[in-house]
């Protein structure tokens, strides 16, 4: 493993299970902010439960009220994952114990996909005259 601290990439995303931040009826929540200078939404994903729940903890003194005070909830699988990142922020800050990264979502999603072993879109296929 790494250093504590380091920037992840996202050929060091963990393996599930990944955990996300749950308001109390169990929705997804987004931090509001700027990225790159332009208004952005930041999902949150974490390598373990304790991990996410230290995060929660202490999230507003970093900026992050939004993902203030929430609950840890399980991505047992790959396809949960992959659901999560595409479910509405512009962006997900992957948070792991070696390190964290910040990833356009959609990133996120195609690396996943791969990763579940999933043949990616679009996919070409060339060929000559005899097929």
């Amino acid at each position: 493993m790494g250093e504590r601290g380091r920037e992840l990439t996202l050929g060091d995303l963990p393996r599930p299970p990944l955990f996300k931040l749950v308001d109390p009826d169990g929705n997804d929540v987004f931090q509001k902010t700027e990225v790159g200078g332009e208004s952005a939404r930041v999902a949150a994903l974490f390598s373990d439960r304790e991990l996410a729940g230290e995060f929660s903890a202490g999230a507003a003194a970093h900026g992050m009220e939004a993902l203030s005070g929430l609950d840890p909830r399980e991505l047992s699988d790959w396809g949960s994952v992959e659901d999560f990142a595409l479910s509405g922020a512009d962006f997900v800050l992957v948070v792991s114990q070696s390190g964290a990264g910040l990833f356009h979502a959609g990133d996120v999603a195609h690396r996943v996909s791969e990763m579940a072993g999933e043949i990616p879109s679009p996919l070409y296929i060339i060929s000559d005259e005899s097929g």
